[in-house]
């Protein structure tokens, strides 16, 4: 569920706007395998989560960027720029996202995690097969992604590629997917 900035709390995914040749090349091919991403109006590309919001107002966020993945912080939410942000944890523990950030800080960046992820979204698409890379390295889908899992409560399946197309779908239907999720899982194992 998207929440106002002026609301935002640690745990809290933020999706940020895209706009550079590369992010419209990739966003391209990702709406010819899922139309729903081809439809949307606002596409975000980049993504991370809030570490903490400190007393004064600034936010301590925690992304997958060129230099690899770690803390940045903005003094207020309107220095983020052109971005929504969304809950999808209920009551985030503090202690397990500071242990995901210690654990994760300083990986590299995954560059070749765009591909993987394309080469997963045809493989599901054309033969109904999903899979998913991955490595040490992240890139910041990957790292949201993995974040909200680590704290319980997956975006999507852990099989399937990190799809962006899947985790605003996932973050803007809010618990609704969730239910809906599990009780496809219980469908198909006869319960």
């Amino acid at each position: 569920m998207e929440v106002p900035k002026t609301e935002i709390r640690a745990g809290d995914a933020i999706l940020w706007k895209g706009g550079g040749p590369v992010d419209a090349s990739f966003s391209f091919i990702l709406g010819l395998f899922f139309p729903d991403w081809a439809k949307r109006d606002w596409k975000p590309w980049h993504t991370g989560f809030v570490i903490c919001v400190l007393d004064d107002g600034e936010i301590v966020t925690f992304q997958a960027v060129a230099k690899g993945v770690h803390a940045i912080t903005y003094p207020n939410a309107e220095a983020m720029g052109d971005c929504k942000t969304y809950r999808w944890l209920d009551n985030p523990d503090q202690a397990q996202i500071d242990r995901y950030v210690r654990d994760n800080d300083g990986r590299p960046y995954d560059f070749l995690g765009y591909l993987w992820t394309v080469g997963g979204s045809i493989s599901m698409v054309w033969f109904n097969h999903p899979y998913r890379l991955s490595s040490w390295m992240f890139f910041c889908w990957e790292n949201l992604s993995n974040f909200m899992c680590y704290m319980g409560k997956e975006l999507q399946p852990g099989y399937e590629p990190c799809l962006l197309s899947k985790i605003i779908n996932a973050l803007e239907a809010g618990n609704a997917v969730r239910t809906l999720r599990l009780a496809k899982r219980m469908e198909k194992s006869g319960f």
